[in-house]
């Protein structure tokens, strides 16, 4: 079984995944874009763009998160023969911008240059620079792209992931980058469209080497252009857990970022059915991530436009009554569309702590 716990309510998780047979604890924890310390995320410079949470992580650093994780696995025996996992196992980053590499968190003594840290290439530099010296000893691993059309070979051929990282030979992290080309997105979309419209694909094998499966993270949203053919090839039987994106759009002028966020919109079009009835990415869960109303300031808070579920409806404070129906209004959404009988998607919002399983 493995499990997806929202850690703070803007776009940290723990996904956690079961470890192959011989390995010595039953899981592995990967903590991903974690943004833990209360410290603000500055982009360049406040007056830029400065943001602050409003609602607290479940812990305020790595060290206190596995503090957390440690007592929950003492009060809830393993039912497996092998001990859970009480430590972070893996930090993976998806972008170079603060939110998601966030400087306090990741600098904090207790991580102690002993967690490995996946990263995007495109966030690799400024990763390196937020550890400085710190990360001297750190092993980072650049997450390599996906290609379009051909799966990872442990996974054609039904055997272990060869790759030498230090992911267990039964999961892999692979990085959907955006296909559209650049020239075309250059006046519509904005310049930053490739830095912010891809994703990131979680592929593991269960304990029994069995079922294969597979989630996609993309806080920003990812065109269908952008999901390898291989990852709903049938033949391979993947299992497709959960779209994790934001429900609502944002957009900045087309001269700074342009579409920022591209929202439910972005989602319907990937689990939808084509002519043939075939979906894109029939996902089980669509998880609403990376939408926090959060205390802004600076350039970004005054030129950002935030539309509630990609519909005409302009947002720019949080609204408790509006909020409380975001995923039914989403799950309705989702309902509309034809999709192929045995495809259900449910729309979701955690809470923070809050969590979902896939067995």
């Amino acid at each position: 079984m493995a499990q997806l716990r929202r850690i703070n309510f803007d776009s940290t998780w723990l996904l956690t995944l079961p470890n192959p047979a011989d390995h010595p604890t039953s899981t592995c924890n990967l903590l991903i874009d974690p943004w833990l310390s209360d410290a603000e995320q500055i982009d360049l410079v406040v007056s830029f763009s400065g943001q602050k949470r409003q609602t607290a992580a479940l812990a305020s650093s790595i060290g206190e998160l596995e503090s957390v994780l440690e007592q929950e696995n003492v009060a809830n025996s393993a039912s497996d023969d092998r001990p859970p996992s009480n430590k972070i196992d893996a930090i993976v980053i998806s972008h170079p911008f603060s939110d998601h590499l966030h400087p306090e968190t990741l600098t904090d003594e207790r991580v102690a240059e002993r967690i490995p840290i996946f990263v995007t290439q495109d966030a690799e530099g400024a990763l390196r620079k937020v550890l400085g010296s710190k990360g001297k000893s750190n092993s980072i691993t650049v997450i390599k792209a996906a290609s379009m059309d051909t799966p990872p070979g442990w996974i054609s051929e039904k055997s272990e992931n060869k790759n030498s990282t230090p992911l267990p030979n039964n999961m892999e992290i692979l990085q959907a980058l955006p296909q559209e080309k650049f020239l075309y997105f250059q006046g519509p979309a904005g310049m930053a469209w490739k830095k912010l419209h891809g994703g990131l694909i979680f592929l593991w094998r269960s304990t029994n080497a069995e079922s294969l499966n597979s989630i996609v993270y993309s806080p920003h949203g990812l065109t269908p252009k952008s999901i390898p053919t291989w990852l709903t090839n049938k033949e391979l039987s993947i299992q497709h857990w959960a779209i994790l994106t934001m429900f609502d759009k944002l957009e900045l002028p087309h001269w700074l970022s342009g579409t920022v966020n591209l929202g439910l919109a972005a989602v319907l079009e990937m689990i939808q059915g084509d002519s043939n009835t075939k979906p894109i990415y029939p996902a089980r869960y669509i998880i609403d991530t990376h939408g926090e109303f959060k205390d802004m300031r600076g350039l970004i808070a005054r030129l950002l436009r935030r539309y509630w579920l990609n519909t005409d409806q302009l947002i720019q404070d949080f609204d408790a009554e509006r909020e409380a129906t975001r995923a039914e209004k989403a799950q309705q959404a989702i309902d509309q569309i034809e999709k192929t009988e045995n495809t259900t998607s449910k729309a979701t919002l955690l809470q923070v702590g809050e969590s979902v399983s896939f067995t």
